[in-house]
């Protein structure tokens, strides 16, 4: 019990030094950042130090959890960049078919299909809809010369 009363007596008076220290200073301006940060670490530590010394936080013990966390939170974060990239490009390259069919009164519906690569790159296109054998080909040729999409990968319907 007296272990307990030390501890609580050891953060009361880390308290009224950080309050001390703050009011001396005042609230405002770079000191009053400078102190409210340096008494934060100040109580932080003193919080923790006595559950360090009964092995209740140790340095691997917080830092264990820590990694694992930030290994998946990373991980996430870089799928959703792929998945964002991915629909991005692939949004990009389809309003760029629909306004070069547009330009050529064509109207039509258009898939583009894409890598799997880090950075996906346009594989394959199917076009649906109805345009005339001029329109086709230059609408083809526009599909292959831009995007870089080979006229065998090129669905028609």
């Amino acid at each position: 019990m007296d272990a307990v009363r030390g501890y609580i007596l050891t953060i009361a008076i880390a308290a009224i030094i950080c309050g001390i220290l703050t009011k001396l200073v005042g609230e405002k301006g770079t000191g009053g950042t400078v102190v409210k940060m340096i008494s934060g670490l100040f109580l932080m530590f003193t919080l923790i130090r006595p559950l360090e010394d009964i092995g209740a936080f140790g340095p691997s013990s917080l830092t264990d959890g820590l990694s694992q966390e930030a290994s998946s939170i990373a991980a996430e974060g870089a799928q959703r960049t792929r998945e964002a990239l991915h629909d991005s490009i692939k949004q990009r390259c389809e309003a760029y078919i629909l306004d070069k069919a547009d330009s050529l009164d064509a109207s039509i519906t258009v898939e583009v299909f894409l890598s799997e690569d880090d950075i996906p790159i346009p594989q394959s296109v199917v076009v649906k809809g109805r345009l005339s054998p001029f329109a086709k080909n230059e609408l083809a040729r526009t599909i292959e010369d831009d995007l870089g999409i080979p006229k065998e990968d090129q669905t028609w319907i």
